[in-house]
């Protein structure tokens, strides 16, 4: 589903499961839809150009995150997945979009164990950028997991292990 379509989605979605009538989606969900596409597909000049004509005074830094994010994204299928975050020690994840979006991208976050409920707390109420444990993510069929800010505790074997090949 294209990013545009999406966001009309999200948006009788949530009108309409929380009976919202003045609903408004959190500042900046176009571009999270736009960016998490881009990722995905591997179309930066998609990102690009929204950058173009949405927010151009900030063309160089988001480029600079998109490119970071895009060199640390890996496709995994349920297996792969819980094998993953055994492995890596991940105690929480952060994710672009709704978490029940099959598209989401996890971010993994790295936090101390001793402050992992107050920080799925700070988004318990949140539509997109929600914290979540991993567990929470090992029933999806495939899963898309940004590893870019813990990239330092993987090498790069183990994170070409896990990386699944993606159709440029």
């Amino acid at each position: 589903m294209k990013w545009q379509t999406k966001l009309q989605y999200y948006n009788s979605y949530f009108r309409a499961t929380y009976n919202l009538g003045d609903f408004d989606l959190p500042f900046g969900i176009d571009k999270l839809l736009c960016k998490n596409e881009a990722l995905r597909s591997k179309n930066r000049t998609l990102f690009r150009d929204f950058l173009l004509e949405h927010d151009a005074a900030h063309l160089e830094e988001e480029m600079q995150s998109f490119d970071h994010a895009a060199n640390n994204l890996i496709m995994l299928d349920q297996a792969s997945v819980q094998y993953f975050l055994e492995e890596s020690g991940v105690n929480m994840l952060r994710s672009d979009i709704w978490i029940d979006d099959e598209d989401c991208i996890f971010k993994v976050v790295d936090v101390a164990e001793k402050d992992v409920l107050f920080e799925l707390d700070k988004t318990l109420t949140a539509i997109v950028g929600v914290n979540v444990l991993p567990q929470e993510i090992v029933g999806h069929s495939c899963s898309w997991i940004d590893v870019s800010e813990f990239s330092h505790n993987l090498n790069r074997t183990n994170l070409d292990k896990y990386r699944a090949r993606i159709a440029s």
